[in-house]
């Protein structure tokens, strides 16, 4: 199964010029993977599902700390 999660918007530090380095911008993030979904298709149980927010979470900290 193909997961999309398009948008992330988040204010961060990019580019490698002092200039850059100085003021946030306004990134917007587009995530694609693929996920075997079987074992939570199989058993019905959330817990094997992905947590989109998670993902999300986690891509807002990467982008704000890199």
């Amino acid at each position: 199964m193909k997961i999309t999660i398009k948008g992330i918007e988040i204010q961060a530090v990019v580019g490698t010029l002092d200039y850059e380095r100085t003021n946030s911008q306004k990134i917007i993030i587009d995530i694609e993977f693929e996920y075997d979904a079987e074992a939570a298709a199989i058993s019905d149980d959330i817990k094997f599902a992905v947590d989109y927010s998670k993902i999300v979470e986690l891509t807002i900290k990467a982008a704000k700390e890199s």
